[in-house]
């Protein structure tokens, strides 16, 4: 493990050679600190740093800013060394970027790096499924909680939707390998960000079900009833509520590892006559719903075009 340990997804907190450091500089070393951990590019230009931490204050100001910042944070680094003190940064008139030997391990480099898999096919193989599980835990709260900056605000909401990207992603795979208690625990990481999300109450509907917890699954249903009523004055879509009478009336197959997918032939072919019958009337009534949709569309569309809009 790298000598210096940074953490910020959640409470920001620096390790160096097993010593957890107590911060007493200002807030704008942390800060500057933090961005450069996180933006490890080569190099940065010493303006640009002063301009986006010190936007504010004249560019002279800025500059003498940046200066003593980084004094602070360089004798902070050697403060923390025994022996020969080691340089954090390598500095000139006009750039400045980490030194090339330091040894440094960050959670936000681990968890971009883990979240590279998610470019891969659309169906997690287990290889990219397991980088993806050691990936949540690093995830322990938002970038640098209590933080308002504007480079930290873009940061943290770019961290998050990766975040729910990898929770989605684990929640189908759980899904389809029968692992229903690991997709129920992602699920409802995904809720305390979007507690009306549809969709995942859906599958949490699914994953409750399919392990047994029938009861839980229907108080799921009501969990997304309230949550879209108190978010957005709506009730559920069509699926959520085919979803919860297939529950409810016990027609949802129990071991089904895609219940919200559409059935394959051979799926299909497996059914009873009323199941097939009552799946592909719910089918009938979504196309005539969208072709409804459609149509006031071709209708405002036709409006538009005219420039003479119809009573």
């Amino acid at each position: 493990m790298p000598s210096l340990q940074v953490k910020m997804l959640g409470e920001f907190r620096v390790r160096f050679e097993n010593e957890t450091w107590q911060w007493r500089e200002s807030c704008k070393a942390r800060e500057l600190f933090c961005y450069l951990m996180i933006h490890r590019a080569p190099r940065h230009q010493r303006e640009h740093l002063a301009e986006t931490l010190w936007c504010d204050s004249p560019k002279a100001t800025a500059m003498k800013n940046l200066r003593q910042t980084l004094w602070q944070l360089q004798r902070k680094y050697a403060s923390q060394q025994k022996g020969t003190p080691r340089h954090l940064f390598c500095t000139d008139s006009e750039w400045l970027s980490l030194h090339p030997d330091l040894e440094v391990w960050t959670d936000v480099r681990e968890f971009e790096k883990a979240a590279e898999c998610l470019r891969g096919p659309s169906e997690l193989d287990d290889a990219r499924a397991r980088i993806l599980q050691q990936a949540v835990p690093l995830y322990q709260g938002d970038l640098l909680e209590g933080w308002y900056q504007d480079w930290c605000l873009y940061e943290r909401e770019r961290l998050q939707n990766l975040y729910l990207m990898i929770l989605g992603k684990l929640i189908v795979y759980c899904e389809k390998h029968q692992q229903y208690e690991a997709g129920i625990g992602y699920g409802e990481r995904v809720l305390k960000y979007d507690f009306a999300g549809e969709r995942t109450h859906q599958r949490m509907m699914s994953l409750k079900h399919l392990s047994g917890d029938r009861t839980g699954a229907l108080r799921q249903y009501e969990r997304c009833v309230k949550a879209l009523r108190d978010e957005f004055g709506v009730q559920p879509e069509r699926r959520t509520r085919e979803l919860y009478e297939e529950i409810r009336s016990d027609r949802m197959a129990p071991h089904d590892p895609s219940p919200s997918v559409t059935p394959s032939c051979s799926g299909a072919c497996q059914l009873s006559p009323a199941d097939l019958l009552s799946q592909l009337r719910g089918f009938q009534a979504t196309l005539a719903e969208l072709q409804q949709q459609a149509q006031q569309w071709v209708q405002v569309v036709e409006e538009f075009d005219s420039g003479q809009p119809k009573d």
